[in-house]
């Protein structure tokens, strides 16, 4: 993998090439952790899981989002950091360490920093979360990607977060930070076929402060209007209509 071929991706899919190569240490750190070990005490979730694992076509993300289980948010920490400099070689991207640690009761972000194909200094987000109850059974999927220098490695399977699990947080984020991502997501989601399960959405709420009402929803939609467009279009070929999502999610979602 080089910036040439790098280039060449980035304009089939129609995104910017630094979008595309954050894409690209995504996958690179996510085989690292599965080559740590460390993958065995966490599940993979959130907005890069739905790409990563389930729909390789949706929009693209640059963070990486985890629950983790019987380990402690100090050893997460701890291992990542003592290990960057054994990721995979081939890759052609430099860590060059951690930064932006927080801690809290409930779990820990930190940023790995790293030299991509682009010779420019970036910082990809990692977040775990120690709060959450493994509600559905996980699914361990196969990384989705298109680098062939990757794809030498085989199958690379990550234990997931269950595509219905995903879309019932994706309501609870949107209640909690009102971000277009994650209304596009549940847009997305429910496009694909994933039933609505009100019950589960509501059992994600327990343990916070926001609720899955229609009234805070409909708030939301008229905090995202008007900035839709330039939210996601850095992570997307085409950006639907606002309309056309409100008008389609306001036929299927309920409260």
């Amino acid at each position: 993998m080089d910036e040439n071929e790098l280039r060449r991706i980035a304009g089939r899919e129609n995104i910017p090439v630094g979008i595309l190569e954050k894409d690209y240490v995504l996958s690179v750190i996510l085989i690292h952790l599965k080559d740590l070990g460390i993958l065995d005490y966490l599940v993979f979730k959130g907005g890069t899981a739905i790409k990563k694992i389930y729909y390789s076509k949706t929009r693209f993300s640059e963070d990486l989002d985890f629950n983790y289980y019987e380990i402690g948010r100090e050893e997460i920490f701890q291992q990542i950091k003592d290990n960057l400099n054994h990721s995979i070689k081939e890759s052609g991207i430099e860590f060059t360490g951690t930064k932006d640690l927080n801690c809290s009761d409930t779990g820990l972000t930190f940023r790995i920093g790293y030299i991509g194909l682009l010779q420019h200094k970036n910082s990809i987000k990692l977040d775990f979360s120690g709060r959450e109850k493994l509600l559905e059974p996980m699914y361990e999927g196969e990384i989705l990607h298109d680098y062939k220098n990757l794809k030498n490695r085989g199958k690379v399977k990550i234990p997931s977060m269950s595509i219905k699990g995903i879309l019932a947080e994706k309501c609870r984020a949107l209640m909690m930070r009102a971000e277009s991502k994650d209304l596009f997501d549940i847009w997305f989601l429910i496009k694909q076929g994933i039933d609505f399960d009100l019950d589960l959405v509501k059992r994600k709420h327990e343990g916070y402060w926001e609720k899955w009402d229609k009234e805070e929803y409909q708030n939301r939609l008229k905090t995202l209007k008007n900035t839709w467009k330039r939210d996601l279009e850095s992570f997307l070929d085409r950006v639907p209509e606002f309309e056309e999502v409100k008008e389609e999610l306001n036929e299927i979602l309920h409260f």
